[in-house]
């Protein structure tokens, strides 16, 4: 634990002094638009510092996604991977790094970015922009809590009443000084963290951005319906959710795209509450990686899924489904669709079946050819969660959700499931409630 302290410092203090460095250079403040600032002082210029999409909205952690389980690559194009997404994929975590500091690099600089933003807004009259320092702030507030969350699903034990007072593994900086980097918090300490960014940033958000690479308040509600199911707090999931979709519940009509195009998903959709993309891995790219035959046999054939998300290349399965329409950015963002899902499993759990079902419904008609969808009924709760559960895994193929729902089933035997992989006559596997459900912090070499 020691060196991994050690480790995890070094690696946010180097991210603290290049803050420090480039924040004395225009380059990287040249999201504003004139590339005049060189020391923020006003409200515009910490708005610019966020609206740095490079730095805010790309490149959230996703090796969590190479070692879920929606897909396959040969040996020899898991040669071709780097260090950390070999073992990621094979579920080796003793030596996962090889000494590199992996996504906490990147993570760790939008976090302090975060709190530099907030310590100076802060500083900033806020009676000469009330709504724009409002909105500054609560952005600050989002991005930070959506770092710690996403962090948590990779280098933290999963959300359980018997890990809340274990070390998290993480640092938790609330401010941008060296002199006050917080120790290690248990994991109970994080995920309050992370609600109370959360829940302080509505307030201050408008319920809908002009940019969706904007948090707004719809996108904070989404995020926390998230963060409540990971915890297992399934009343605030459905509060969030539901508040969430009564700001923006449209849904796509897969009906109207564009079935002969190989990317058929508009970036910037109605369904997008908040835009941004996570890492691209090797072994992730669309020539390398073959999606699981098992969950391409899982959608119907009228189900226009199975060809908005997916087309044969050479004989393998790949998918061309991400929001973001591309082939090398894949959407990490939020998204009204997956608000459905959390409502519907929130109902579901509540033993309220039959509005479960009406929800689900409601997104699956979207989804099917016009003329072929017949609404799906449940007899018991139980039936209708098993639906929504499938439902969930199907739909939100690709966005680095799978992981945590892994983590988060696992505790639950009628949803636990053994991962399995064969890689040059070797087979891996990954047993429920695994210590490799759980990526170690790099340590010295």
């Amino acid at each position: 634990m020691k060196n991994k302290y050690i480790k995890l410092c070094f690696i946010v203090h180097l991210t603290i002094f290049s803050l420090m460095w480039v924040g004395c250079e225009k380059q990287w403040l040249e999201a504003k638009p004139n590339k005049a600032i060189i020391s923020p002082s006003t409200v515009m210029d910490f708005q610019s510092i966020l609206d740095n999409s490079a730095i805010m909205n790309q490149s959230y952690p996703n090796l969590s996604e190479v070692a879920s389980d929606d897909f396959t690559v040969s040996y020899a194009d898991w040669q071709a991977g780097i260090k950390p997404e070999r073992n990621a994929y094979i579920w080796n975590t003793q030596d996962l790094y090889e000494g590199r500091f992996g996504e906490l690099e990147v993570a760790y600089k939008r976090i302090l970015t975060a709190n530099v933003v907030i310590r100076g807004i802060e500083r900033v009259d806020r009676q000469m922009d009330s709504s724009g320092w409002d909105q500054v702030l609560g952005s600050a507030l989002f991005f930070r809590g959506m770092e710690f969350f996403n962090l948590s699903q990779q280098y933290v034990v999963p959300y359980l009443p018997e890990n809340k007072d274990k070390p998290s593994q993480l640092l938790l900086p609330l401010a941008p000084e060296l002199t006050k980097l917080a120790a290690i918090v248990t994991v109970g300490e994080l995920y309050t963290q992370i609600v109370t960014d959360l829940k302080s940033a509505i307030a201050l958000l408008p319920e809908k951005q002009l940019y969706l690479t904007r948090p707004s308040k719809a996108a904070v509600h989404a995020l926390l319906a998230r963060v409540f199911l990971v915890m297992g707090d399934y009343n605030q999931a459905l509060l969030h959710s539901q508040a969430a979709l009564d700001l923006e519940q449209r849904l796509l009509d897969y009906n109207t795209l564009n079935m002969s195009t190989a990317y058929k998903i508009p970036q910037l959709n109605v369904e997008v509450l908040f835009q941004a993309s996570i890492t691209t891995y090797t072994l992730l790219e669309l020539a390398r990686k073959t999606v699981n035959i098992e969950l391409y046999n899982l959608y119907d054939d009228n189900d226009l899924r199975k060809k908005v998300y997916f087309y044969d290349l050479s004989g393998k399965k790949v998918f061309t489904g991400s929001y973001l329409n591309s082939e090398y950015n894949v959407f990490g963002g939020l998204a009204t669709d997956e608000m459905y899902l959390i409502k519907s499993e929130c109902l579901a759990r509540a033993n309220k079946t039959e509005e479960a079902m009406a929800v689900i419904n409601a997104l699956l008609r979207q989804r099917w050819k016009t003329g072929t969808f017949v609404s799906f009924v449940a007899n018991d709760p139980e039936q209708a969660l098993s639906f929504i559960l499938l439902e969930r895994r199907k739909e939100l193929v690709f966005r680095n959700l799978r992981w945590s729902d892994l983590r988060r089933l696992n505790a639950d035997p009628r949803f636990s499931a053994v991962l399995s992989r064969t890689l040059n006559g070797i087979t891996y596997k990954l047993e429920p409630n695994s210590n490799g459900y759980t990526f170690p912090i790099p340590v010295n070499q």
